[in-house]
């Protein structure tokens, strides 16, 4: 069997956008190839492997143990053939590579995170840089950065990890708000008391659990979400009270549909971090897109 060195890396490249994608149709609109000679591409390096890397059927897709070990080991080695391009390009005292970001959802609606006149900023200055943003709630992204799948991750976070770094970006205000058809709708401020706010059915964000409880005061959430919308989907519903950011509320205009809850633990601040993992050596496109964010943002 080959060592592992002399495995074809178009072979492993395919297998990897198969594996993210979960399954040939995803793969074959990325990699703008038919799933025919993907499947060829996975065969190949099956043989080559001695070993099964996937199954599809009537039960779907999913790699096999075997698969879902080569997946995450292609991650590591894609990194590290990435960071020697990098490397070079600086040699050549150019700022080129790619640059992974992560960022949770809904901060567009913010005029006080303009993030985008910071990568225009950026990429002003490193136009040779391939810029990839990725949308998702903080605690997956904090997993991501740690599978260095991205390179540097911007989010509130209430708990942190010793093995990442956080600098404090921006602070973002949020209120508390119940839906148009939630009981406290129709209550004025005077007749809606803390006790009451305290024991109704309160929506938590997993990753301000604690930060979002000792604010309203309840013993305990009702319910849980990782991201904005999901809150304010739940909000909405009627069922739930929950905080959210003053900006998403405002973008609304006259169509807003959430009323504001006064209450002595709102206004709360979220702080958002630049986290990058702590023990690892930052190229040079990581310390500009930060230089910038701390130029534009901070």
């Amino acid at each position: 069997m080959p060592r592992l060195q002399d495995l074809d890396l178009k072979l492993l490249r395919v297998f990897r956008t198969v594996a993210e994608c979960e399954g040939f149709v995803g793969a074959q609109a990325v990699l703008n190839i038919s799933q025919s000679t993907i499947s060829g591409h996975i065969k190949t390096l099956e043989e080559r492997l001695g070993f099964s890397l996937c199954r599809r059927g009537r039960a779907g897709f999913y790699l096999t143990d075997e698969g879902q070990a080569l997946f995450e080991r292609s991650l590591t080695l894609f990194t590290e053939l990435e960071s020697f391009d990098v490397d070079i390009q600086q040699l050549r005292g150019r700022l080129a590579g790619t640059l992974r970001v992560g960022l949770v959802d809904n901060t567009i609606t913010n005029d006080d995170f303009p993030l985008h006149l910071a990568i225009e900023g950026f990429c002003a200055k490193a136009p040779d840089v391939k810029l990839e943003l990725e949308i998702e709630g903080p605690q997956a992204l904090q997993t991501r950065l740690l599978k260095r799948e991205i390179q540097v991750l911007l989010a509130p976070f209430s708990n942190r990890l010793e093995s990442l770094n956080y600098q404090k970006l921006r602070e973002e205000t949020h209120r508390l708000y119940c839906g148009a058809s939630h009981p406290f709708f129709e209550q004025s401020d005077e007749t809606l008391h803390p006790a009451d706010i305290a024991t109704a059915l309160f929506a938590a964000r997993k990753y301000l659990t604690g930060q979002d409880i000792a604010a309203v005061g309840a013993k305990r959430a009702a319910a849980f979400v990782s991201n904005m919308e999901a809150q304010a989907i739940l909000i909405r519903s009627g069922r739930f009270i929950g905080f959210l950011p003053e900006h998403y509320v405002q973008a609304w205009g006259k169509n807003d549909p959430f009323r504001e809850i006064v209450h002595p633990g709102s206004p709360m601040t979220s702080t958002f971090f630049i986290v990058t993992r702590k023990n690892d050596p930052q190229p040079a496109i990581l310390r500009a897109f930060i230089k910038e964010l701390q130029a534009t943002l901070c």
